[in-house]
């Protein structure tokens, strides 16, 4: 689920969530968005001393431009610039530390975002076809961008 959400964020962004130069880095680019791990998932990491001291703490280190990331310095909403908060819900979701905490698959079919974009889906089959349904392989995709979903971000890449 976390590639997941990572892959959807850039295919809205057009770029990359975490483009970290080396580990270290992309470990201070994760820590940006999500904060410190908690203790209860540093305390199983098996490569924690290379990202944290002993006091469970972030070993903040510059990278190649001199930059030193901060944990909690950024915020996903903001990064987005996204007005559908089921969307940045979702991927916030499915990039959480804790994975008893992380959306599952089987949840994320429930989750709003999702739910939309089923809806829309069927919206989208039901006018192609003059109000009847259409078969799978004629509905699966938009055929012209103007058959594409205003409501849903990810289907039109448009920033709302």
């Amino acid at each position: 689920m976390w590639s997941f959400g990572c892959i959807l964020y850039e295919l809205y962004i057009g770029y990359p969530l975490f483009p970290g130069e080396d580990e270290k880095e992309h470990m201070a680019m994760i820590m940006e968005v999500k904060g410190v791990p908690p203790r209860s998932v540093l305390a199983r990491a098996t490569r924690r001393k290379v990202f944290f001291d002993d006091d469970y703490q972030p070993i903040l280190v510059a990278n190649s431009k001199g930059k030193v990331r901060l944990p909690s310095n950024k915020n996903l909403t903001a990064l987005l610039n996204c007005n559908d908060k089921d969307f940045v819900d979702f991927i916030d979701k499915c990039i959480e530390w804790k994975l008893d905490v992380r959306m599952t698959p089987e949840a994320a079919f429930s989750h709003p975002f999702i739910a939309k974009a089923v809806n829309d889906l069927k919206c989208l089959r039901t006018s192609a076809g003059g109000g009847a349904q259409t078969n799978a392989s004629t509905a699966a995709a938009p055929t012209t961008p103007g058959q594409q979903s205003a409501s849903h971000p990810v289907a039109n890449n448009t920033k709302s």
